[in-house]
């Protein structure tokens, strides 16, 4: 005769009773690893009708202009707090030169950092952080009168700049200095020019 209980009966009931308590074990909880979440810079920015801008002499239109059309969306898309740093540069660096020296004509001011590129300017550029200006004085577009201007502000002005460029015989860069720029940095004076296989070089003077 066959036994339906090879173990016995006992040792069959005490096998299936571990079997049952084994089964009411929850399973062990598992922490979830922590993941590192990348959140995506956004700008939130401000139509030009919108922002607060009170500027005299300058437009939010000027200081943001370019001739490379394609970025000129992109270079118009900032916040209100970007816009209050453009008037801080106009307000530090550039009224004195206008108190003084008469109507400004902007070249450059701001830049996108895609436009930055197009135009092989410097990746450390302040023109990116709302921080710089190019520009001419009416009536001294190039040459020696405007580097009396240029002169004028590196000798006697006292203006905090940070760096002061004569560029290529043409125009002014002038930048905010203390406290977007280190102290040490901060008063530079130089001179920007190409040689004859169109090379670009800056010599420091000051």
């Amino acid at each position: 005769m066959i036994s339906f209980f090879p173990f016995g009966k006992s040792g069959w009931l005490t096998t299936l009773s571990r079997c049952k308590s084994a089964s009411l074990i929850p399973p062990p909880i598992m922490k979830p690893v922590p993941q590192k979440v990348i959140v995506p810079e956004v700008v939130i920015s401000v139509p030009f009708k919108d922002f607060k801008w009170e500027i005299k002499n300058f437009s939010l239109m000027e200081l943001t202009k370019t001739e490379n059309r394609e970025f000129l969306d992109q270079n118009r898309n900032f916040t209100q707090e970007q816009a209050d740093k453009l008037a801080k540069l106009i307000k530090t660096c550039v009224y004195p030169v206008r108190e003084k020296w008469g109507p400004i004509t902007v070249k450059s001011a701001y830049r996108c950092k895609d436009l930055n590129v197009a135009i092989k300017g410097s990746k450390d550029s302040q023109h990116c952080k709302f921080e710089a200006i190019d520009f001419e004085v009416f009536g001294r577009r190039e040459g020696e009168k405007l580097y009396e201007v240029f002169k004028w502000i590196w000798k006697e002005s006292k203006i905090p700049f940070g760096q002061l460029i004569w560029e290529l015989n043409e125009w002014i860069h002038i930048s905010l200095g203390e406290p977007y720029r280190m102290k040490s940095d901060c008063g530079q004076v130089l001179v920007y020019k190409k040689d004859s296989k169109g090379n670009g070089k800056y010599e420091r003077i000051a």
